[in-house]
């Protein structure tokens, strides 16, 4: 993609290749989890293709739980 970074189209390049990933995507998991079609990959794991299970949930709270933290720095004087 950085390639095509300075041509004027970039959105329309950038969703043609997002298009063509995610749809390769769910006809992999489609053919995994022994699913008819792309469809219904796209009905179990919704349009993002997020993995819906108790593992990924708990992580994912607890990212949203994480504050940054502060570094303090002390200049000590002579």
């Amino acid at each position: 993609m950085n390639y095509y970074s300075f041509v004027d189209n970039y959105s329309s390049i950038a969703s043609v290749v997002n298009f063509t990933l995610l749809h390769s995507c769910a006809k992999t998991l489609a053919r995994k989890f022994k699913l008819d079609s792309r469809a219904s990959v796209f009905a179990k794991f919704g349009n993002k293709l997020t993995p819906q299970d108790k593992l990924t949930e708990i992580i994912q709270t607890a990212n949203k739980k994480k504050k940054p933290k502060l570094i303090e720095f002390v200049i000590a004087q002579l």
